[in-house]
């Protein structure tokens, strides 16, 4: 653990120079001068990030998901609290990525001093750091992609338009994969979960768990994301009054939707066929696929179609990454993604999205809200996704890891 620790903190030390010093040739790349500031900054925050990624893995492994939900909690207060003395401060806009600095530094000192009660000291070790880097390089470099993959859009968008355009298209993406947040928590909970099935080959077990996650996770996001498209335009305006250019962020939303929905199954499983049975190698295929489509559509679809086109980018590479996620899961786990019923339920959100934004305007809300949730529930029970039984094993599976008495997923 110490020795992950001291490679984090390397890695992290190393990462963060980098940053700074290509923090110029980056804005100049994206016609962003302001870049440079807010890189430089952020790039003071990585040894402590990367260190609070490594400690929340193994909390993580200890399934000790309160200790990691106080920690989220302290990182978000503090960030909070400090965001609007940062702007008191300065009213540049470089002086507010400093309450991400703070955020992260105390957060890694309070899971520090928690591993410390948790494990005593040890001397680092050679063999271990050699295992580590060869295990870990994978799943990091995953990680980096990821990341990348998730801003890759809005980068391009910038490299082609303007900043208003580039504002509002990354408040549609924000706002897109927001929906991805829950079942990600939830992923953190069931992971070791997958990990205990699949080393003590319960494949039976490990299938349904898997099934289940699946489709509650797709379930959820269907519903959360017909919802968002019903409602994003009071939303908007209620977050940005006065402000009605802030509205156009609500038309790349819609084409956005769709693909988080049907990749919010991946999302809940996670890293169930890669990192979590010892192939942190097919972590970094899947990412590499989503993020070489994502990049091949948005550079021929941004320049023409601006924001429209990179939300129709990012949906197209999610797509491309639930299939390969599913010919890896097939091969390793010989679980099969119901890649029909998720394609058929993927038809019949886009179907609602083009009915509510062409007809929206002609009914009320409560009539648009009961038809189209009317039609989202009859296509969930033809298709399957949810079963009665789900909710019920799904509330054991996380009473199981909150350590609560008389909770079995086994049963």
């Amino acid at each position: 653990i110490y020795t992950a620790l001291f490679i984090s903190l390397t890695f992290g030390t190393f990462g963060g120079v980098m940053s700074y010093l290509l923090a110029q040739r980056v804005a100049i790349l994206f016609h962003q001068s302001q870049l440079e500031g807010m890189i430089k900054i952020f790039a003071f925050a990585m040894p402590a990030f990367v260190i609070n990624k490594t400690m929340h893995g193994i909390f993580n492994a200890h399934r000790r998901m309160k200790l990691l939900t106080a920690a989220d909690a302290l990182r978000g207060g503090i960030a909070i609290f400090f965001l609007p003395v940062m702007a008191f401060l300065g009213t540049r806009v470089t002086i507010i990525p400093i309450a991400f600095i703070l955020s992260e530094l105390l957060t890694a000192l309070y899971l520090f001093g928690i591993c410390i009660n948790y494990h005593k000291w040890a001397q680092l070790s050679f063999m271990c750091a050699k295992q580590l880097v060869s295990f870990g390089w994978k799943a990091a470099l995953s990680g980096v992609i990821s990341d990348l993959n998730a801003r890759l859009d809005i980068l391009i968008v910038g490299f082609f338009w303007n900043a208003s355009i580039v504002g509002t298209y990354s408040v549609a993406s924000a706002m897109a994969r927001g929906l991805l947040l829950i079942p990600g928590a939830i992923q953190k909970v069931t992971n070791p979960l997958i990990v205990q099935l699949f080393t003590s080959d319960q494949k039976g077990k490990l299938h349904r768990i898997m099934d289940l996650l699946f489709r509650l996770g797709t379930t959820f996001s269907s519903i959360i994301g017909l919802l968002t498209v019903i409602f994003i335009k009071p939303i908007l305006a209620l977050i940005y009054p006065g402000r009605g250019a802030m509205l156009d962020a609500a038309w790349p939303l819609y084409f956005l939707i769709p693909g988080v929905i049907i990749f919010s199954g991946v999302t809940m499983l996670g890293t169930a066929p890669s990192s979590s049975i010892g192939k942190p190698e097919n972590s970094l295929k899947i990412i590499t696929v989503i993020i070489s489509v994502n990049l091949f559509f948005n550079i021929i679809l941004v320049p023409s179609f601006a924001t429209t086109g990179a939300a129709l980018a990012t949906t197209i590479s999610l797509i491309s990454g639930l299939i390969y996620y599913n010919h890896l899961s097939k091969k390793f786990l010989r679980y099969s993604v119901p890649i029909k019923r998720v394609a058929a339920l993927f038809a019949v959100i886009c179907f609602l999205s083009v009915v509510i934004v062409s007809l929206g305007d002609l009914f009320s809300e409560f009539i648009v809200l009961v038809g189209s949730f009317l039609v989202l529930f009859l296509s969930l029970v033809m298709f399957n996704m949810v079963h009665k039984s789900d909710l019920v094993l799904f509330r054991s599976i996380l009473l199981s890891y909150w350590g609560c008495k008389g909770s079995s997923y086994v049963q």
